[in-house]
């Protein structure tokens, strides 16, 4: 028996319809935005998402007339002078909020940050630390620690990286994720000294990973009966 027009656009419509709805749950393409970003101070300067890795990338502003890689985000004491007495401080709190697309979920959050130092001098100390918090939870610490403990008397800029005491990142399972980061710098010398330290941040980025969210059985019940049903209508349209 020969199919109508009619019965072939139904059928071929119904099995394109069955074969998507299963097909949903098998997707493999990351999804996630950025929906919401706050900087208290700007210095963290936000750069676009990057969606091929699902990076945030903070990169601040180069400091005019620095030191070679130097950024506006710094801490300085020079001879015993810096923004509070003999200590210089630096410090900002960003917040960003990833919301995941439609049938996808978020598994986990992970952050870096890195920057460099300059120390001359044996009263010079440099230190960094900070906090971050996803979805309200409890804060992850990163507590001011000395960095470059064997700078001292040294000319040259060193990198510098703070790492997370939670290494495999946080893990959300969610619908959206709402980091903050708040970063201290200092920067110390004696007064009277002929001492500098210096403190600053090149780089901070969030990675977020996303996975799709399972079908309930339900869903794949229908989705099987579907492609069950056009399967036999098709054999009777064609017999």
């Amino acid at each position: 028996m020969k199919k109508s027009p009619a019965k072939q656009r139904f059928l071929a419509a119904a099995l394109a319809g069955a074969s998507l709805l299963v097909a949903g749950a098998n997707a493999s393409a990351a999804g996630v935005s950025v929906t919401a970003l706050s900087d208290v101070f700007g210095l963290f300067n936000a750069q676009p998402f990057d969606t091929s890795t699902n990076t945030l990338a903070f990169i601040p502003e180069t400091a005019p007339g620095g030191f070679p890689g130097a950024t506006v985000f710094e801490a300085a004491s020079l001879a015993g002078l810096g923004s509070l007495g003999s200590l210089g401080v630096v410090y900002d709190t960003v917040s960003v909020t990833f919301t995941a697309d439609p049938g996808m979920k978020i598994t986990t959050v992970g952050f870096f940050e890195k920057g460099g130092y300059v120390r001359q001098g044996d009263s010079a100390a440099t230190y960094a630390g900070g906090s971050i918090v996803v979805n309200g939870g409890t804060p992850t610490t990163f507590v001011p620690v000395p960095i470059g403990t064997n700078a001292q008397g040294t000319a040259g800029v060193t990198d510098w990286d703070v790492g997370l005491t939670n290494p495999v990142g946080f893990v959300v399972n969610g619908d959206t994720a709402t980091v903050v980061i708040t970063n201290i710098l200092a920067a110390i010398t004696a007064p009277g000294s002929q001492d500098v330290a210096l403190i600053w941040k090149n780089l901070a980025a969030l990675r977020v990973e996303v996975a799709p969210v399972p079908l309930p059985p339900a869903l794949w019940m229908l989705g099987s009966a579907l492609v069950g049903l056009v399967t036999v209508g098709r054999r009777k349209a064609e017999g």
